[in-house]
């Protein structure tokens, strides 16, 4: 576990591109096992996790269409200095389940402002 947050803290969406291809149902068991890992990595309950996974998608990284992957981390109170630890974690877990090297992978971490985070008809303001 990485971080240790009160629920309200983190409200987390991560997204994975990669141009490796899955089926319908392995974008869907990748997505699953990325949300549990997701509520692990931020101290989150899974309750707040939402994951997207897009595979076989045209994706060039530095000049080859060798397998890569991108992927973006939004959550509410992310702060900067979670940004190694969160990368290694994500990094070693893509590479393993994306067949692909580390070094082929970017990362991108956001810290969402709670107002501009919405859910249920509202934001996260207090």
């Amino acid at each position: 576990m990485l971080l240790t947050r009160t629920p309200r803290r983190n409200m987390p969406y991560l997204t994975v591109t990669s141009n490796q291809a899955l089926s319908p149902q392995g974008e869907v068991d990748l997505a699953r096992e990325l949300s549990r890992k997701c509520a692990d990595w931020l101290g989150k309950s899974e309750a707040y996790v939402m994951v997207g996974v897009n595979s076989g998608v045209s994706m060039v990284f530095a000049g080859s269409a060798e397998p890569s992957a991108f992927a973006e981390l939004f959550s509410i109170g992310l702060p900067a200095e979670e940004g190694p630890r969160l990368s290694k974690a994500l990094c070693q877990f893509l590479a393993e389940a994306l067949e692909l090297p580390e070094d082929r992978i970017y990362l991108n971490f956001h810290d969402a402002p709670r107002e501009r985070w919405g859910w249920n008809g509202g934001t996260f303001a207090k």
